[in-house]
């Protein structure tokens, strides 16, 4: 029997343990969780109560590459009358609260954070527009030779956001975007932006509905 069969089966099992009284069995709730990171202990769940029933919430813990996987799991879930199966990217959004790792408190994870609460699919890839603001256009033009050299894609055009900066350069990646690839991106940017003497200014991508892409 594979991980995602025992999984269920222990679901089931344990059934009237998760719920008896108005507390789950905290023994049931740890052997449930031990047969769920079988499959891959990155996985985390939540019991919650409806109007309708109760839900059992999977979460991926805003690890982008088990959203197909928590997928998967959903798809082998038996009927159990009273109870859904519920995926999130990162359950801590659907009670209002923060995980540090997956949003830290830096602009960038501000952003992500905000763009989470909204409803936005980070774990589905996308274009993400990077500004790099340069000295004047001369460096924005050595700079985009460069980018164009390791094959970016990019616009170059004149800019008046600052006195010590005349044009900018808005670079495209195809990433998902989590935190460490934001910061990455940046950190590259930054450090081959330097030696024109610009410097990062933002980035920027549209929603994405989990809806718009099959996960």
């Amino acid at each position: 029997m594979n991980p995602v069969q025992t999984f269920w089966q222990d679901f089931v099992r344990l059934l009237p343990q998760l719920t008896e009284g108005e507390d789950p069995s905290a023994s049931a709730m740890d052997a449930l969780l031990n047969a769920l990171q079988e499959i891959d202990e990155r996985l985390y769940f939540f019991i919650g109560s409806t109007d309708t029933g109760m839900d059992l919430i999977l979460s991926a813990e805003g690890y982008s590459d088990l959203m197909p996987l928590l997928n998967q799991i959903k798809a082998s879930s038996p009927v159990v009358p009273g109870w859904q199966t519920v995926i999130t990217y990162e359950a801590d959004l659907l009670f209002g609260q923060r995980n540090l790792r997956v949003f830290p408190e830096t602009e960038n994870g501000d952003v992500l954070y905000k763009m989470g609460r909204k409803g936005d699919a980070l774990w589905l890839s996308r274009p993400v527009n990077f500004s790099v603001v340069l000295p004047d256009m001369q460096a924005a033009k050595q700079f985009a030779t460069q980018l164009k050299q390791d094959g970016y894609r990019f616009e170059v055009s004149s800019y008046d956001g600052a006195k010590d900066m005349q044009a900018q350069a808005e670079i495209t990646l195809e990433l998902i975007p989590g935190i460490e690839n934001i910061d990455n991106a940046e950190k590259m940017l930054a450090a081959l932006a330097l030696s024109f003497g610009g410097r990062n200014d933002g980035w920027g991508c549209g929603e994405v509905s989990a809806a718009d892409k099959s996960v």
